[in-house]
């Protein structure tokens, strides 16, 4: 449903787990034609579940630091099934709410500035600009 073009970034393996670690930064998912719905059907179960198990498939380049020199390898095919933690809808842990400021009061609503934070039980590092709620008082 979507492409994931990682580009060539170091790795740490650990042969006898057969596990190899990376990390990237800013590299978007690519949705293809036709699968918006299912791609937000993802996200949302990311955002709002404890795990989220998904599929990868492809190929990959790399080049290997060897006893005997450096050895390109490409077209290394994988599919395999896997699990990341979600962010369980941000409610695994309370909100911390600081520095609550009644900034300006308008005819008919308050501009109240807050900073919150918030747990993230994942992996995904998400981020976000400002943030609209509602406040229902009785």
């Amino acid at each position: 449903m979507a492409v994931l073009s990682i580009p060539k970034i170091p790795a740490k393996t650990n042969v006898e787990a057969r596990i190899i670690n990376l990390a990237f930064d800013d590299v978007p998912f690519t949705v293809q034609g036709g699968q918006n719905g299912n791609f937000q059907q993802f996200l949302a179960s990311t955002t709002m579940s404890e795990t989220q198990t998904f599929k990868l498939s492809g190929s990959a380049n790399t080049d290997a630091e060897t006893a005997v020199g450096l050895l390109k390898i490409s077209g290394i095919a994988f599919d395999v099934t896997t699990t990341i933690d979600g962010l369980q809808g941000l409610n695994a842990a309370p909100a911390i709410v600081s520095n609550l400021d009644v900034n300006q009061g308008f005819p008919d609503y308050l501009l109240i500035k807050v900073s919150t934070d918030l747990l993230n039980p994942s992996n995904i590092t998400i981020s976000s600009g400002d943030v609209s709620f509602s406040l229902k008082f009785e």
